[in-house]
């Protein structure tokens, strides 16, 4: 009797990781091969990223770089849904952009704070057929300072355009409660995307100061 289940489960084994078609990995982190079966609901982050690319993300400026717990992908409190939210928080604080030949700090040109997820392929970008996913959902919720937006946007092909509409919330707006956002995503086939997601705290009054805001994030993904 233990042989024969041996062997059974030898056998399922074999069958979930040598299908081309639908490999079990797909239904949390779609490959980057043309042959897989898209799911009909990506899920790019609920507790954690589901995306194959790094956890090291980039951000956009040096402000984090000293602030680490003001950037935090698996906060565990008060989440949409499961145990965990992206909490991001900017206090107004003046942010430098990095130049990104030499790695030294720019002049300031406008205040903002933000960051992008990156596909398993940054670089060359991972291939999406077209048809695949029509649009991006997420959930947001809390407050930004007078003068501040929230600006999202969703795939990215490797050069930083945009396939598709960018969101970006009114100034000092307040999400009092979750509130789920729905971006469009206009794909032509065989798209390369280097990034998947990027947010950012836009100051849009930069001569003038801004306590910036707090913003949580869950449940991002995109969908047919």
């Amino acid at each position: 009797m233990m042989k024969k289940l041996f062997l059974f489960f030898i056998a399922v084994s074999a069958l979930i990781t040598g299908c081309d078609r639908n490999p079990m990995s797909s239904f949390l982190y779609p490959d980057v091969s043309e042959s897989v079966d898209w799911t009909q609901e990506w899920m790019l982050y609920d507790d954690t990223l589901k995306t194959r690319g790094s956890f090291d993300f980039p951000t956009f400026t040096d402000y984090w770089a000293t602030r680490k717990a003001e950037l935090n992908l698996e906060y565990k409190k008060n989440p949409h849904s499961g145990s965990k939210c992206m909490y991001i928080n900017w206090d107004g604080s003046e942010s430098h952009p990095y130049d990104p030949n030499n790695g030294s700090l720019q002049p300031l040109q406008n205040s903002y704070v933000g960051f992008s997820i990156p596909s398993a392929s940054p670089q060359s970008g991972i291939y999406i057929p077209a048809g695949t996913y029509f649009k991006m959902k997420f959930y947001v919720k809390g407050k930004l300072a007078y003068g501040v937006v929230l600006e999202v946007k969703g795939p990215q092909s490797p050069t930083g355009y945009s396939y598709g509409e960018v969101y970006e919330s009114a100034e000092g707006a307040e999400f009092s409660d979750w509130q789920e956002i729905t971006i469009d995503i206009s794909p032509a086939a065989m798209l390369p995307v280097g990034n998947l997601f990027s947010v950012a705290l836009v100051n849009k009054r930069a001569t003038l100061s801004s306590n910036g805001g707090t913003i949580y994030l869950d449940d991002i993904r995109y969908t047919k």
